[in-house]
């Protein structure tokens, strides 16, 4: 529902499987009609992601965070060979998205991500205070923000990406 739109209504669904195991009338950590000592972890992943928009393509180096809410956004990612933080926020005119890697290795040619308008005319990005060559262009909708040179990011480091 939540990749469909739908926000309030997948939410709903979200609180009321939450409500329904919240370990006061049995273990949150057993969800019998899975099997015995069974929890929906990957289920769990979904709701993550439909949330962030979060999509990452190896083979493209590519990470997509377009929220489906109209507020501040900062979650867990993870790709193949790294995990950590993604921020999404918009302001005024300018939309930012940060990655800030945790652990292992994220390479990073291209930055998918929702504009504040329906045009773009210029984008910074950075990497801790190195600036990074990138160009922008609106595809579908999306601002897509693509490195000169892709980025391996390594654990400790913080990529940042402003649109304007």
């Amino acid at each position: 529902m939540i990749y469909e739109g739908m926000v309030a209504e997948g939410m709903e669904l979200v609180k009321a499987a939450r409500d329904r195991y919240n370990g006061e009338y049995r273990s949150p950590w057993n969800e019998v009609e899975c099997g015995d000592h069974y929890v929906r972890p990957m289920s769990s992943w979904s709701i993550l992601h439909s949330l962030g928009g979060y999509r990452w393509d190896g083979l493209d180096k590519t990470i997509r965070i377009v929220p489906a809410v109209n507020e501040p956004y900062r979650a867990f990612f993870i790709t193949g060979e790294g995990w950590g933080t993604v921020q999404y926020i918009a302001a005024g005119r300018v939309a930012k998205v940060s990655l800030e890697v945790a652990h292992g290795t994220v390479e990073v040619k291209s930055i998918l991500t929702k504009p504040k308008g329906k045009k773009v005319s210029a984008v910074k990005v950075t990497l801790g205070v190195k600036a990074v060559a990138a160009t922008v262009e609106m595809v579908d909708g999306e601002a897509k923000v693509t490195l000169k040179k892709a980025a391996s990011l390594k654990a400790g480091d913080k990529l940042s990406v402003e649109i304007a």
